[in-house]
């Protein structure tokens, strides 16, 4: 064999090596069908359909889009749990978008076996787990390049040579929501060194919570089952697959309007603690015995009136009084004049912690025993350039006894007082509105006016003129143009002033205006035109009726009126008397010879 056929045929054995060589993987990596990982792997009657059904359905059909180089599928809405309700288009947008990984790639691939879903009518066709498992068993089928593992029923080096002859590296991706990935998902791109063939990248979504997931805090108040003296937060992730554990749901920081404290006074001097208090100092411990973990609080107040034994007195200067009887003239040692208020508090029993409190007030109101004096004054004070005249009020208030009380003056302009106001007389201005008038005496104060209706539509009644009330069965009311039912009773009122509105008043289906008879007999026997009360000869021959009957309105909405009904009466029985004899049997009763039947 010569050396050019010696090349010629180790290419030929490298070719067949390789071939051998891509079928064993082709073997040992098939697409095993129904491999993905659900949340509920296997389906069972008992299985209750939910939204996570569907959501996974959607993110893992758009990583085998992905794989394939076909693109994310835009699905309609968003599935949220337990508001979202499943309809016609979720299933279909599935279907559709796993089969188009086979029609839309850049290379022609066999397409999966679809399921029969059926015909699906909105409103009517009930979502099964039939379908779930059919469209699951679909995806699982589905086969493209990109997916890593050379299918040798569809997949060669020529149309797949990526998942044939590539070997990839994973790298971790960052971004979540990247690519069609979900939020919760970070897009992981595969790399594959060139060989003998351009290898493509591959791309997947893996599940990464704690770098994709959002948190936030909200509060949750006080509660026991983790410490009424804490409060809870609750801690919440947002994003598809983010699972908040347990342990993680709620934070707890001390918080004291959680707990409920009792207030106990321990009294003066008391000793809390080890710490004993002054005894002219009061002590209070407020305490939550419910919770431990809430701190006990002690409060002092110190010279508490009650633990100083104070003593209290009030008046002008040297008349202090403590309500108890006794007058002083000095508190603590001072004098003061009868023109100044002074509040006294001082303690007899410890007076070098317990310090007396003073409080004056020099010409005090309450000391200063004012009188007033009112006068209308064309003039104020001569030595002042101004007039007033003489609608204005002056008041002066002054003690006279103490000249140490100021004096003050006040002016009021236009005072009633003054303005001698005395005739108030009533009218109807322009026939519309009720007017009060009252007159000044003097010429400097304004004319009064109080108008009690100021509205052409509202006119006061005293303005309006009303006539004598008209009374009619139906027909019109003065008018007006709104007839009424014979049957009703209609009460005009007219008004002599065209701007006032007439007053009717009406008493539908009246007995007077409806023309009632009062009727009595047995059954249908009332007389020979009528057969019962009301003619509807429902009455047995036996019942007494009474009724009210409109004889002059029938069927103008003055219903018949059944007024009393006595059954089986004794009038409509007919009773009749026959003697049987003495001693007769009647009705199977046998009587004495003495009894007359």
């Amino acid at each position: 064999m010569n050396e050019k056929n010696v090349r010629k045929f180790s290419k030929i054995k490298i070719f067949l090596f390789l071939v051998l060589f891509l079928t064993a993987i082709a073997f040992l990596h098939p697409k095993i069908a129904g491999s993905l990982e659900w949340t509920d792997q296997t389906l069972s009657p008992s299985t209750t359909i939910r939204a996570v059904h569907f959501t996974e359905l959607r993110s893992q059909t758009n990583n085998q889009r992905l794989q394939c180089g076909v693109g994310a599928y835009l699905f309609s809405d968003t599935i949220v749990s337990k508001t979202t309700p499943i309809r016609k288009t979720h299933l279909e947008e599935i279907k559709e978008a796993i089969e188009q990984i086979s029609t839309n790639g850049s290379v022609t691939r066999t397409p999966p076996t679809m399921p029969n879903i059926g015909v699906i009518s909105a409103g009517s066709t009930a979502i099964s787990l039939k379908h779930i498992n059919n469209l699951r068993d679909a995806l699982a089928n589905t086969t493209c390049c990109g997916d890593g593992a050379c299918q040798s029923s569809v997949e060669t080096t020529v149309n797949c040579p990526g998942d044939c002859l590539c070997t990839y590296t994973p790298s971790s991706g960052t971004t979540c929501g990247e690519m069609g990935c979900p939020s919760g998902s970070v897009l992981i791109t595969q790399t594959a060194a060139e060989g003998p063939i351009l290898c493509p990248n591959k791309y997947s979504c893996e599940n990464k919570p704690s770098l994709c997931c959002s948190y936030f805090l909200s509060a949750a108040g006080c509660g026991d089952n983790i410490h009424c003296g804490e409060t809870q937060t609750m801690t919440e992730k947002i994003g598809q697959g983010c699972v908040v554990p347990d342990n993680e749901k709620y934070l707890c920081g001390a918080d004291e309007s959680c707990c409920t404290y009792n207030t106990t006074d321990l009294g003066c001097g008391a000793t809390v603690n080890s710490v004993t208090y002054p005894f002219y100092t009061r002590v209070y411990e407020s305490v939550d015995i419910s919770h431990p973990q809430c701190v006990s609080k002690v409060v002092t107040v110190d010279n508490e009136a009650d633990c100083c034994s104070y003593k209290y007195a009030e008046g002008c200067g040297v008349t202090l009084d403590d309500g108890l009887g006794s007058i002083y003239n000095s508190c603590d040692g001072i004098t003061y004049d009868e023109g100044t208020w002074v509040e006294c508090t001082w303690s007899d029993t410890f007076p070098i912690d317990c310090s007396p409190t003073i409080v004056s007030e020099e010409n005090s109101d309450y000391c200063c025993n004012y009188t007033e004096t009112s006068t209308c004054v064309d003039k104020f004070d001569p030595a002042i350039p101004a007039t007033y005249v003489s609608v204005t009020k002056q008041t002066v208030s002054e003690d006279v006894a103490n000249p140490d009380c100021d004096t003050t003056t006040t002016l009021e302009d236009f005072h009633n007082d003054c303005c001698g106001y005395n005739t108030t007389r009533d009218e109807c201005e322009s026939s519309t509105n009720w007017v009060q008038y009252t007159d000044a005496d003097n010429a400097d104060c304004p004319s009064k006016s109080v108008t009690k209706n100021t509205s052409i539509t509202d006119v006061n009644n005293l303005c309006c003129n009303y006539g004598d009330p008209i009374v009619t069965c139906g027909g019109q009311c003065n008018g007006r143009g709104v007839v009424y039912p014979l049957g009703t009773k209609v009460i005009c009122t007219p008004a002599g002033n065209l701007n006032c509105t007439d007053i009717v008043t009406t008493t539908p289906n009246d007995d007077i205006c409806c023309g009632f008879e009062d009727k009595t007999g047995c059954g249908g026997k009332f007389s020979a035109v009528e057969e019962a009360c009301g003619g509807d000869g429902t009455y047995s021959y036996s019942d007494l009726i009474t009724c009210k009957v409109s004889a002059t309105m029938r069927g103008a909405g003055c219903d018949d009126v059944i007024t009393d009904q006595e059954v089986n009466s004794d009038t409509c029985c007919q009773y009749s008397t026959g003697g049987l004899g003495c001693g007769a049997n009647c009705n199977g009763t046998l009587y004495i010879l003495q009894t007359l039947k």
